[in-house]
């Protein structure tokens, strides 16, 4: 299951001298320094040169309570709190009502995220595992009194107080401990030495998880699944023998399509003739992926590599949020190779392990989910739509007045604020100025009247594409500064950045602001909006508020 480097590896690594420099923080009811050690090694492979703030042993309420603690003198990234089941452990035996233990955990830990949040603190939580000792034996799990109930208890509403507060992620510990078996997670002899959470030996996997939680929440997210065909999805070759079996793979199928339903993009790139590829799709009973799941679908006889460079530009998205998924090794080293940016699982030759392997490999973190995430392959498959009309219209102006575009514009309320910090989290190329606003940064901002915080959606003839551009702007004096601008890629050269400043034109002059001040901050992938401002007819950095300015689009203003 773990295929990770040796605790001994991290724990003496050094990022290089050029390594991206961030900083987090750790507090914990158990011994944290040789876990931060190994979190600092595994970010220094991964090219990050990471500062952690740690708190003493068993000092979180400390730490975090106290205004002057180092946690708010620096800029982090996240808190990790990490508790130790064991310590809990040791504390509810001392303790005089063992019923009401958890209780009094529990108002000490709101409180805890609570102070976490007035501060602006994101905050990564563990989950308990819970299965220690049983007192009551098998009626342990429903007894008040005993260990394992109170627990329980508490890893629920840790859950729950993580779900209701969107500064919050978990950090499923409990999912490690369950996966590799509790009794070789959990250490009584390095708890009794030096109160160290867990055996050593998986503080690699924890802090590859603390590393893709990272990532996550700096917009790196893998976003594309790209699916070979021939003992892939189904045993033997379709062009040959056709589908000899297709049960063993269904299994396999309804995950993808639930990948697809959480918001992954499913493609097909195949080494097969079109019309055979895409039979089943369309008419085997057997199959679960239907035609309408694929959001691009390519089968032809030319290097996977070339076409996966072709999903990508028909997607507009690049090859680092891509996943290559393919049961032969030759073309799995082929896209290794080629393309060493996308993401390559191993397989093996026994399809119900295909699960298994995809789920440990590593590009399921998310920090948001919406409803519009089920949508997102509709929306590309609109977006195919969209570019056969172009190329048939005479000119791009008959092609923009024909699609008969319309766009609400919105404030952020509680009803879109989840899917307001998702493109915010996940757009990289649209992106003026990358700041991660998280939801817990939306919902200050949109509660304060300083700032004028602004969604858009589009819809023209060929569906809606749901909300597509957030904006957010702060009041400064006399001046409008645009805080955040981003927009999917997926409605690009269709007129609807114009239509975004003309609306930041009449947010200013409806707050009787003379000025819009705009900054670009380059990231390693928001190259194409470096001339944004420009373009849209800023000079060094300012725009006067005027409706001479607003530019001419063929987007209209839905009420």
């Amino acid at each position: 299951m773990l295929n990770h480097k040796s605790y001994q590896h991290y724990l003496k690594n050094e990022p290089s001298v050029t390594a991206r420099k961030e900083r987090i923080a750790i507090a914990g009811n158990c011994s944290t320094e040789s876990l931060s050690k190994v979190i600092h090694g595994y970010f220094a492979d991964e090219g990050i040169s990471l500062e952690i703030l740690e708190s003493a042993y068993d000092t979180v309420n400390l730490s975090v309570l106290d205004n002057s603690s180092v946690f708010y003198q620096k800029n982090i990234s996240f808190l990790v709190l990490f508790y130790s089941p064991l310590k809990l452990r040791d504390e509810f035996y001392k303790s005089q009502e063992k019923s009401a233990f958890a209780s009094e955990f529990i108002s000490d830990f709101q409180a805890v995220i609570q102070t976490l949040k007035k501060k602006n603190i994101t905050v990564l939580v563990t989950s308990l595992p819970t299965s220690l000792e049983r007192c009551f034996g098998d009626a342990s799990a429903i007894i008040e009194e005993s260990l394992i109930f109170q627990l329980q208890l508490i890893n629920s509403q840790i859950k729950k107080t993580v779900q209701e507060n969107s500064h919050c992620h978990l950090l499923d510990i409990e999912y490690l401990a369950n996966r590799v078996g509790l009794d070789q997670f959990l250490s009584e002899k390095l708890w009794s030495m030096g109160k160290y959470p867990c055996h050593t030996n998986y503080y690699p996997h924890i802090a590859s998880h603390i590393f893709k939680i990272f990532q996550a929440k700096s917009g790196n997210l893998k976003k594309v699944l790209v699916v070979d065909l021939d003992n892939t999805l189904w045993n033997g070759m379709i062009g040959e023998d056709g589908i000899d079996g297709i049960e063993p793979f269904q299994e396999f199928q309804y995950y993808l399509k639930s990948l697809k339903d959480k918001g992954f993009l499913l493609t097909v790139c195949s080494k097969n003739d079109f019309s055979n590829a895409v039979l089943p799709f369309r008419d085997h009973p057997e199959m679960i992926l239907k035609e309408e799941d694929i959001a691009v679908f390519i089968a032809n006889w030319e290097p996977k590599s070339t076409n996966l460079r072709a999903i990508s530009q028909q997607l507009n998205l690049g090859l680092d949020s891509f996943v290559f998924i393919d049961d032969s090794p030759f073309e799995r080293n082929e896209i290794r190779h080629s393309l060493p940016e996308v993401l390559v699982p191993e397989l093996s030759d026994d399809p119900t392990e295909y699960i298994t392997l995809l789920d440990q490999a590593g590009f399921l973190e998310n920090l948001t989910f919406s409803g519009a995430d089920k949508l997102r392959t509709q929306h590309y498959q609109q977006e195919n739509k969209r570019h056969a009309s172009m190329e048939s219209a005479t000119s791009l102006d008959d092609y923009l007045l024909n699609l008969g575009m319309k766009s609400k514009v919105e404030k952020l309320n509680a009803s879109n604020l989840e899917r307001a910090a998702q493109l915010i989290q996940r757009s990289n190329q649209f992106n003026l100025r990358t700041q991660r606003l998280s939801k817990s940064d939306l919902e200050r901002m949109a509660s304060d009247k300083k700032y004028v915080c602004l969604s858009f959606s589009l819809e023209d003839k060929f569906g809606d594409s749901g909300m597509i551009s957030v904006v957010i702007c702060e009041k400064k004096n006399k001046e409008l500064f645009i805080h955040e601008l981003v927009m999917s890629c997926r409605v690009l050269k269709r007129g609807m950045e114009e239509f975004i400043f003309n609306a930041i034109i009449d947010s200013a002059l409806e707050n009787s602001l003379d000025q819009i001040k705009g900054e670009y901050i380059r990231s390693d992938k928001n190259g194409m909006v470096e001339n944004l401002l420009e373009k849209s007819g800023f000079v060094l950095g300012t725009l006067k508020a005027s409706k001479q300015n607003k530019r001419p689009t063929f987007i209209g203003r839905k009420i």
